[in-house]
């Protein structure tokens, strides 16, 4: 293509756009120091830790032939879930045995007599007791929902579930509450993972050729002109872009949109995570790589082991873990970073993971965006956003761009998808 293109966003997505364009022309503007957006990661001092558990699970051909190029691990995945200091495996809903017997009894009975769904009105809450009755739902699944998305089950709807949250038969609910020798029912058969250089290693194949301009935040976009501006002074042209950069802060920066625009992106919602991250002295009394953590007076809602991902992400003689605990701007966080840490001291002290005498190093640092929360307007509001900007030839992709639930393989075809616009637009215009 003869055309410029500008990308907003070096993670994964803005990274395959460039990778796709196939252009030594192609620009991608980064605000931070380094490519990897959300996929990326950070050292304290020799001890890596990604930004989130951050695990590789596609089955899409296209997606394992760029990472398969890297040297990695693969590994079945059994994560677990803690609920009142009893460990259960996951999903937790076919894995009951550790609750006590007249908890399973409610459980069962409850699950028996769970009731379809009105569909005209269906939200995640209903959706929930519909598919788990009133005790599964209650115990654990709207306690998670506040802690991981920040909202109650009744105000999101249900696009973004697909295959994420498994169903079980009566049988299998049974079963599991009479054994824990269940079979694993988990959404993803196989993870993999880098040998070294933490999750963002699988993006080398692909971010070599790149022209990346680090240290460049867009601040003004002008869709008369077609210039787009940036904190380190440059102000640049082009004739297609493509924004991996929130919908919510893609539209602040854009000049002149009308007040409906701006008043649907203000409806946009998502979370952010506050990452504690602890390197700990001897081995962690957990075998397994990440759990979910159910009960509200704990603040993470799921943490993951660094060195069970890979040996090279830590040191001989030392672990590392590191918590997420989640928030959004109506539900902001207000814990000091000193309350924090305690709670997840007495945590792993309760949990018998580790002793708070054992951490040598911690660390706590925050990510703005995590998750999209879909609440029942999000998807009507997003698609607006994003074909007015397609309308001005801005093309919208990646977790935060398309505003979706994207997975890291998603994430990636979705700027292959971008750049396939590209070129098609410019395929028609040429033929005109």
């Amino acid at each position: 293509m003869d055309k410029s293109i500008v990308i907003l966003g070096a993670g994964i997505t803005g990274i395959a756009a460039s990778y796709y364009d196939e252009s030594d022309q192609t620009i991608i503007y980064e605000k931070d120091n380094s490519y990897g957006g959300i996929c990326g990661n950070f050292q304290l001092d020799d001890f890596i830790f990604d930004k989130g558990i951050h695990l590789s699970f596609t089955q899409d051909s296209e997606v394992r032939h760029i990472f398969d190029k890297v040297p990695h691990r693969s590994f079945e995945p059994h994560p677990k879930n803690i609920s009142n200091y009893r460990w259960f495996k996951h999903p937790i809903q076919n894995n009951l045995f550790s609750l006590p017997i007249e908890e399973k009894v409610k459980a069962i009975v409850s699950f028996c007599d769970k009731n379809k769904v009105n569909t005209e009105n269906i939200n995640y809450k209903n959706w929930l007791y519909s598919k788990y009755g009133e005790y599964i739902t209650e115990n654990f699944f709207l306690k998670y929902t506040k802690k991981y998305w920040c909202e109650n089950a009744e105000n999101m709807d249900i696009s973004w579930i697909k295959n994420r949250v498994y169903t079980p038969s009566l049988e299998e609910v049974i079963y599991g509450a009479l054994t824990e020798d269940t079979p694993n029912t988990y959404y993803a058969k196989e993870m993999r993972y880098p040998i070294s250089g933490g999750y963002k290693e699988f993006l080398k194949p692909i971010v070599n050729n790149c022209n990346i301009v680090f240290n460049a935040e867009a601040i003004s976009l002008d869709l008369k002109n077609k210039t787009v501006e940036f904190s380190n002074g440059d102000k640049v042209n082009y004739e297609f872009l493509v924004s991996t950069i929130p919908l919510t802060e893609l539209t602040s920066i854009t000049k002149d949109i009308s007040e409906e625009l701006k008043s649907r992106a203000q409806n946009l919602r998502s979370t952010s995570a506050i990452l504690v991250s602890l390197v700990i002295e001897g081995e962690l009394n957990f075998d397994d790589i990440w759990f979910y953590i159910y009960d509200e007076d704990i603040l993470p809602a799921r943490a993951y082991l660094p060195g069970k991902k890979s040996i090279n992400n830590i040191k001989p003689g030392y672990s590392t873990i590191q918590f997420e605990i989640y928030s959004c701007k109506a539900k902001p966080l207000k814990c000091s970073n000193e309350k924090i840490i305690n709670n997840i001291y007495d945590f792993i002290e309760k949990a018998k993971i580790a002793s708070r005498n054992s951490v040598i190093l911690s660390d706590i640092r925050s990510l703005d965006h995590t998750n999209v929360i879909f609440y029942r307007d999000t998807i009507k509001n997003r698609d607006y956003i994003i074909d007015f900007y397609e309308k001005n030839q801005i093309y919208c992709a990646g977790r935060f761009g398309q505003w979706d639930y994207l997975w890291s393989d998603q994430s990636l075809l979705s700027g292959k998808n971008a750049i396939n616009k590209i070129k098609c637009k410019v395929g028609n215009e040429n033929r005109r």
